[in-house]
């Protein structure tokens, strides 16, 4: 589920390409597409029982959508070059089952992509600060508790894909407040208890994290193994 951070992100950058991969029931496609009317928008999903009620959501007067139903990877590759005619295209990746995601995939062909390409992946494992001290565990009392997504022996976390971001940023940014759990009804929860969401900036790196200042994010140097708040 789309969340505030990301809606102020493509402003900020001027994105004017946003691709979804698993856009499951359309929620994240209907708030980008009222928000963000003239946005160039790709939506991949390998369901597509709804597509037809899922692109009435958009207003009349925005560009076409591109809909596809199809494994996420193969639909990447497929726009590569039109993904990468404007800079700053925004990637939200959320294309997964119950035991299995593309992630790590969907993130080797992005790497093709030289126009500073951004990442931001749901159900993120995402740090929380206690005492001055950075965890990965939950808030007492379901106060901005952090859920995140597990694929058989692999968490989907910064440790999973940093093999494949080390070269090129030198950051991971974290949403410093969970997204509200979708209505789907699978998944019920307290008040304040969501998913995380972590952000990639590729080829972007210390230097020019400015930008993002008075932002809810929590920026982890890897490099310099630092936290730090926004």
């Amino acid at each position: 589920m789309i969340n505030d951070v990301v809606k102020k992100i493509i402003p900020l950058f001027k994105t004017n390409i946003f691709v979804e991969t698993g856009f499951q029931v359309g929620k994240t496609y209907e708030e980008i597409s009222n928000f963000f009317p003239l946005l160039q928008m790709y939506e991949v999903d390998i369901r597509t029982p709804n597509i037809g009620s899922i692109k009435s959501k958009r207003p009349n007067s925005s560009p076409q959508t591109i809909f596809e139903g199809s494994e996420s990877v193969p639909f990447l590759k497929k726009y590569l070059n039109e993904f990468e005619k404007e800079d700053n295209t925004l990637f939200f990746l959320d294309a997964h089952t119950s035991d299995e995601s593309p992630l790590l995939e969907e993130i080797e062909v992005l790497l093709n992509l030289n126009n500073k390409p951004i990442l931001c992946i749901d159900d993120f494992k995402t740090p929380i600060c206690e005492n001055g001290k950075f965890k990965f565990d939950k808030y007492p009392n379901f106060v901005n508790e952090f859920r995140w997504d597990k694929y058989g022996d692999h968490e989907c976390s910064f440790e999973w894909i940093r093999h494949l971001i080390k070269d090129r940023t030198d950051s991971i940014f974290y949403c410093s407040k969970p997204s509200k759990f979708n209505s789907s009804g699978k998944r019920k929860a307290h008040k304040g208890v969501g998913t995380g969401m972590g952000i990639v900036f590729l080829d972007r790196y210390e230097k020019d994290f400015d930008i993002l200042k008075g932002l809810p994010l929590l920026k982890f140097n890897f490099v310099k193994g630092e936290y730090k708040y926004l």
